[in-house]
C-alpha cells in the first residue's frame, strides 16, 4: 500500500488527503481508493517468484488455489485472474478488513476448521495458521516463522526477501487438499 500511496502523492498530491480519510474509515476503503485513484494494474506489481512456482506446483497436484486477501474483493479478483494460478479469490467487502481473527473466522467457514493449508506472511496470520490444517510462511520474519511453527505445522518456508522489488506480494493463499 505504501507503494500506491507514494504513487499517488507523486501524480496527485491534493488527493492524498483523501486516501488518509478513507483509511481513517477502513483499512478496505483506503486500500480500495489508492486502487482506484491510482488505476494499479496487477501487472505493476512484484509477485514473489518462489510463492507462485509453489502455488502453482500445488495447483498442478490437483489443489485448489484460493487468493485470500486483506484488499477489496475487487482487487482480490483482479490480481487472481492476472496470476493465473488461483480458482478463486475471496476479499474484503468495505468496511470489512479480512485480517486476523476475521480471515480466519471466514476461511475456517468456507473451508472448514483443519480443512485448508494457508499460506501467509506475517503475525496477522497467526489466527489462520492456527485454523488450518498446515502453513507455507512466505517472506517472514525468523518471529513470525517461529510464532508460525507454534500454532501449525509449517510445510513449507519461503524467503524472497533479498530478491524484492517495490510491493513484493506474497499471495496469500488457501491450498484446499484434495
Amino acid at each position: 500500500m505504501l507503494q500506491l500511496a507514494g504513487e499517488l502523492a507523486r501524480r496527485a498530491p491534493r488527493r492524498a488527503g483523501g486516501a488518509i480519510s478513507e483509511f481513517r474509515r477502513s483499512h478496505a476503503h483506503g486500500r480500495r481508493f489508492l486502487w482506484r485513484e491510482v488505476g494499479l494494474e496487477p501487472s505493476r506489481l512484484h509477485y514473489s517468484p518462489s510463492v507462485v512456482a509453489y502455488l502453482r506446483a500445488q495447483a498442478a497436484d490437483g489443489r485448489r488455489i484460493i487468493l485470500a486477501s486483506g484488499s477489496t474483493q475487487e482487487m482480490a479478483d483482479a490480481v487472481a485472474d492476472y496470476v493465473g494460478v488461483f480458482d478463486g479469490a475471496i476479499g474484503a467487502i468495505p468496511p470489512e478488513h479480512l485480517t486476523g481473527t476475521r480471515k480466519a473466522e471466514r476461511l475456517a467457514g468456507a473451508f472448514g476448521a483443519g480443512a485448508f493449508d494457508y499460506a501467509g506472511n506475517s503475525s496477522a496470520d497467526l489466527p489462520v495458521w492456527a485454523v488450518s490444517r498446515a502453513g507455507v510462511v512466505c517472506n517472514a520474519s525468523r518471529s513470525v516463522l517461529r510464532r508460525a511453527c507454534e500454532v501449525t505445522h509449517v510445510v513449507a518456508s519461503f524467503d524472497d526477501r533479498r530478491w524484492k522489488g517495490p510491493g513484493l506480494q506474497s499471495l496469500l493463499a488457501v491450498i484446499v487438499r484434495s
